[in-house]
C-alpha cells in the first residue's frame, strides 16, 4: 500500500520531491565568518529545466527572481562541482626568473607549502612566488594546509632549461 510520509523523515514524499528538484550552491564558504558583510549568493545551473520551471519557496517564487544580482546561473558543471583542497597553478618565465602564482578553493585555508626535490622539507610560501632557478631541472612540489592540519594533494611544477 502506497504511504505519503516518509516513516523516518516523517516529511511527505511531495515535499521531499520539491526539496530536491532545485539545487543551489552558496557561492561563499565563509558566510558565518564574515557576517553581517556576508551576501548571499546561489550558484544554480542555466540548464532547460531551470530556464522552463520557475523554483517555490514557501508557496511563491523564491526570493533571488525579484534580486538577480544574488542569482548566479552557470552552464559548466566544473564551475560547480569542483575539487576542494587542489591548486591551479600559472608559470610564468621571463629573463630566467620564474614566477608562480598559485590558486586554491580551499576552505579555512591555512597556507601554502613549498619543497623543492629531492628536498623532504616543506616551507610555508606565499601564493605568489618569484624563484631564480639553480640548476637546469628543477622540481617543485606545492601543496595546501588548512586551518586544521590537513593537506591537500601535491601539485608539481618542472622547469627545465634544456
Amino acid at each position: 500500500m502506497p504511504f505519503d510520509i516518509d516513516s523516518e523523515t516523517g516529511i511527505s514524499k511531495e515535499r521531499n520531491a520539491q526539496t530536491y528538484t532545485w539545487i543551489e550552491w552558496h557561492g561563499y564558504n565563509n558566510m558565518f565568518t564574515v557576517w553581517p558583510d556576508y551576501k548571499d549568493l546561489l550558484i544554480m545551473y542555466d540548464d532547460d529545466y531551470s530556464r522552463n520551471h520557475t523554483w517555490i519557496w514557501g508557496g511563491k517564487p523564491h526570493w533571488a527572481y525579484a534580486r538577480p544580482e544574488f542569482m548566479k546561473l552557470v552552464r559548466e558543471r566544473d564551475s560547480i562541482y569542483w575539487t576542494p583542497n587542489t591548486i591551479s597553478s600559472k608559470v610564468q618565465i621571463k629573463d630566467g626568473m620564474v614566477s608562480i602564482e598559485l590558486t586554491s578553493v580551499t576552505p579555512n585555508l591555512k597556507e601554502y607549502q613549498m619543497k623543492q626535490l629531492p628536498s623532504d622539507n616543506w616551507t610555508s610560501v606565499d601564493k605568489n612566488i618569484d624563484i631564480k632557478p639553480d640548476k637546469r631541472k628543477v622540481e617543485l612540489i606545492f601543496r595546501v594546509v588548512n586551518l586544521t592540519g590537513v593537506t591537500g594533494p601535491e601539485h608539481k611544477i618542472t622547469i627545465d632549461s634544456r
